[in-house]
């Protein structure tokens, strides 16, 4: 029975007896418990069974902080409820109204259908002094070229996106030039970063894309530049949740022990290099005939590892760019093999002109037998070498010789992607 004659003390900082043998001041208490003769802090009704629902004995301080926010939570629910079944009840009643016999049905809003894109980006970029990097820190390096090719769920050519991007801080230096053909005045009159990548956000649009990246060192860029230049776009944070590394796939696909590069990835599927080279625009549609080669065939992975899923701890901070790849070879492989390996393989060490000689020597053929028979060693010899490059490429990256036999035979009887309608990507 409860105690009709209690009172509840006024001081809020008296010292009072609460449940189980323990003291606190009385403002800490919601209420009294007439069976134990003690009162009851916020903690003890939480966890304590004697304090259960609708008990007789327990008394409760009415104008504590506890009981009125727990009074405005009950509305709530109660408001939320009563909402819930109205609209519930507006749902059934329009089940049963029978459509006039002028008003023609209405079709479905697809606004909010989303359709899926693939997108693949590739980014041109300058250094920063060790001045300008000590003076602005979280970024080494500045955009000065944006490149990108849409495909359709069906993988088929929509559009590309080209922009070049004028540096704030730092200046495009010789060797930049000569390996992109960008200098300070192809950029002079360009957009800056911040106008560029919101060009390249509303291009992408709202659908439901996928942007693949040749390594992560685009994305890393991305976010340091966003977070130094926009640090107010927070839709441009979410957009970067849809990356994704095409090379860590590739190299889980044939499980390489190191980063394959682009070139090599081209001739692993059987491609050769379209366009300009370190042209952000061709590297990014030579990167989208990757992806359509491993999707077509099936090699692709059912569920791509998204760069921030394993870089969401680090998002906030400032990233620094990885060292680039050492570049692939560019002489032939005889002179990385020693000559009695070649022999293994049936290729020979004499170049033309000893072969000429030698026939010239031996005066036992004509010259038109001999120059027949050289065409026909110097093909055998090619094809020979670019067996050996290719076996060259899998020691290089560490993939076993039966996963590049089998990823290789896919890809070779895999079509190459398309555009039907070709501008000026392809010119070059």
């Amino acid at each position: 029975m409860k105690e009709t004659n209690f009172m509840f003390p006024s001081d809020p900082n008296e010292i009072c007896d609460t449940l189980f043998n323990t003291q606190t001041f009385f403002s800490r208490c919601v209420g009294y418990c007439t069976f134990h003769h003690g009162y009851v802090t916020e903690q003890q009704i939480k966890t304590k069974k004697c304090l259960r629902k609708n008990c007789n004995a327990f008394i409760k301080q009415a104008s504590h902080e506890y009981w009125c926010n727990h009074e405005k939570q009950k509305q709530k629910r109660l408001v939320r409820k009563e909402k819930i079944s109205r609209l519930i009840e507006i749902a059934e009643s329009k089940k049963h109204v029978a459509p006039a016999k002028n008003e023609k049905p209405q079709k479905k809003a697809n606004a909010s259908l989303k359709v899926k894109r693939y997108i693949c980006l590739d980014l041109e970029m300058c250094e920063l002094v060790s001045k300008q990097r000590r003076s602005i820190k979280g970024l080494r390096s500045e955009i000065i070229q944006i490149g990108a090719v849409m495909l359709d769920e069906n993988l088929n050519y929509i559009s590309e996106f080209a922009s070049f991007v004028k540096p704030v801080y730092g200046q495009i230096s010789d060797e930049i030039t000569e390996l992109t053909g960008i200098n300070d005045k192809t950029v002079e009159h360009a957009d800056t970063f911040s106008t560029a990548f919101y060009k390249f956000y509303c291009w992408a649009g709202n659908d439901d894309i996928t942007i693949f990246c040749w390594s992560d060192s685009d994305y890393k860029q991305l976010w340091d530049e966003i977070y130094v230049k926009a640090k107010g776009h927070d839709e441009y944070r979410e957009f970067l949740r849809s990356f994704v590394d095409l090379q860590a796939v590739l190299g889980t696909v044939l499980s390489a022990e190191k980063a394959i590069s682009l070139d090599a990835a081209l001739e692993i599927c059987h491609l050769k290099f379209k366009g300009q080279r370190h042209s952000a625009l061709f590297d990014a549609y030579n990167t989208a005939r990757i992806l359509f080669k491993m999707i077509q065939s099936g090699k692709s992975g059912n569920v791509w590892n998204y760069i921030a899923s394993y870089t969401e701890s680090e998002m906030s901070k400032n990233h620094s760019r990885e060292n680039t790849f050492d570049k692939d070879y560019t002489s032939s492989i005889a002179s990385f093999v020693s000559p009695e390996l070649l022999m293994k393989f049936g290729y020979s060490v004499k170049d033309a002109e000893t072969q000429s000689v030698h026939v010239k020597k031996t005066g036992q053929e004509s010259a038109a037998d001999g120059l027949k028979k050289m065409q026909i060693a110097t093909n055998k010899n090619r094809k020979i070498e670019k067996l050996l490059k290719k076996l060259f490429v899998c020691s290089r990256y560490g993939i076993k010789l039966t996963d590049w036999l089998k990823f290789s035979i896919r890809m070779r009887f895999t079509r190459d992607l398309k555009i039907h309608n070709p501008v000026d990507l392809l010119v070059g």
